[in-house]
């Protein structure tokens, strides 16, 4: 490691702002769907540490758009994987859940879902579908907000009453 801690988290701090601007003109474009599956590969990540560029990504992600549909690519630095990219490349693959672990929308660290070997033709190591992510069935205490689509009502009236002080009560179904 010849790159000092200031260069390094001046190399983070570039990164994050370029990827930032980039997604944020994706943002202002008609095309732009906020539940659309997103890949980010980041080409050059020499001299930063993976899990802290991946985290300072992840949190960006999540604090501009509430982003949890991505797999974020970065080439593995760590260990004897100092490869050149064309021969025995290692790359990560990341991305992060909400309400995992108990951390509701709390981004703390990225998650490695896989890696990509490319030696012996190139193969996923643990061969996951990587966009397989589905809602928990418990969300502990975390908050949960969720939106309708298409043409209202989203509530209708399943019964109507009157009680026994002469209110009028409704009992709905749907989303409210």
């Amino acid at each position: 490691d010849d790159v000092d801690d200031e260069d390094r988290e001046d190399y983070e701090q570039d990164l994050v702002e370029a990827l930032e601007i980039q997604f944020l003109k994706i943002m202002d474009s008609k095309s732009w769907n906020s539940r659309a599956k997103y890949v980010i590969i980041v080409l050059d990540n020499t001299g930063m540490y993976t899990e802290s560029i991946v985290l300072e990504l992840v949190k960006s992600f999540w604090s501009l758009a509430r982003m949890e549909n991505f797999i974020l690519i970065i080439r593995n630095l760590e260990g004897d994987h100092h490869y050149d990219l064309q021969e025995n490349a290692v790359l990560n693959l990341y991305s992060w859940f909400p309400y995992l672990n108990g951390t509701c929308s709390e981004v703390d660290k990225g998650m490695l879902l896989d890696q990509w070997v490319s030696s012996n033709g190139g193969h996923f190591s643990k061969k996951l579908d990587l966009f397989s992510y589905k809602l928990p069935r418990n969300f502990g205490s975390c908050q949960f907000v969720i939106s309708t689509i298409g043409p209202e009502p989203y509530v209708k009236v399943a019964r109507n009453y009157t009680d026994g002080n002469e209110n009028q009560v409704y009992e709905v179904e749907g989303t409210g």
